[in-house]
């Protein structure tokens, strides 16, 4: 689930056990970071910073050094602190779009067949999509 700028009337979803991609704006940090967030990874865009824990080790490594790539990038050459939210947008939906960009062939009769989905990620990268699914 991507949601680029969460209102303040849904800001308890941040808190929601399910893998997503949340922006909230600045004004709400603080009562956001008042809520139980163990499993939860801050990317501060206006601090330049990333806090809470990462087992990156389980990510695919070369969609996440091509996006790490991306997003250092895009702060480098922001103005100030103004980063253009379509820009952040885009770059979250690519990461998301190559992890699960072939799932469409597994849906067989209406239903996804997690397993064969799974079966075809390289051996290293299936355990991400296991915990992913």
């Amino acid at each position: 689930m991507f949601i680029p700028t969460v209102p303040k009337s849904l800001l308890d979803y941040c808190c929601a056990p399910v893998p997503f991609v949340m922006g909230i704006l600045s004004a709400f940090k603080k009562q956001v970071l008042q809520k139980p967030l163990e499993e939860v990874v801050f990317v501060d865009l206006d601090e330049r910073n990333v806090k809470g824990q990462i087992d990156s080790k389980i990510l695919p490594s070369s969609i996440v050094k091509e996006f790490r790539n991306n997003l250092k990038k895009l702060i480098r050459n922001a103005k100030g602190n103004e980063i253009e939210e379509e820009k952040i947008s885009i770059l979250f939906y690519e990461f998301f779009r190559k992890l699960i960009f072939d799932y469409e062939k597994y849906i067989v009769d209406g239903q996804f067949d997690l397993s064969k989905f799974i079966e075809t990620k390289p051996k290293k990268e299936r355990q991400f999509y296991e915990k992913f699914a």
